[in-house]
């Protein structure tokens, strides 16, 4: 099986994560799938990784404790 070099493949996955791991925890942490980057992972694992998280981040908004804004009044204090 064919691998796929595309970091625009990376820079996907690093937001679907993120955005899955925010609405599930409410922290934000940045990862880095080096193997996506270097052209280690065969491209229809990636779709099938970013069809997963895709389902998991529906999931994880459809059961978040984030507020449903932002905390405005917050940030402009800072």
């Amino acid at each position: 099986m064919p691998t796929a070099r595309r970091p625009e493949a990376g820079a996907a996955a690093r937001s679907k994560r993120s955005a899955r791991d925010l609405l599930r925890t409410g922290e934000f942490h940045l990862g880095r799938p080096l193997a996506i980057k270097r052209g280690e992972v065969p491209w229809p694992h990636i779709e099938s990784w970013f069809t997963r998280l895709a389902s998991e981040t529906a999931a994880a908004a459809r059961h978040t404790t984030l507020p449903p804004d932002p905390d405005t009044a917050c940030v402009e204090d800072s």
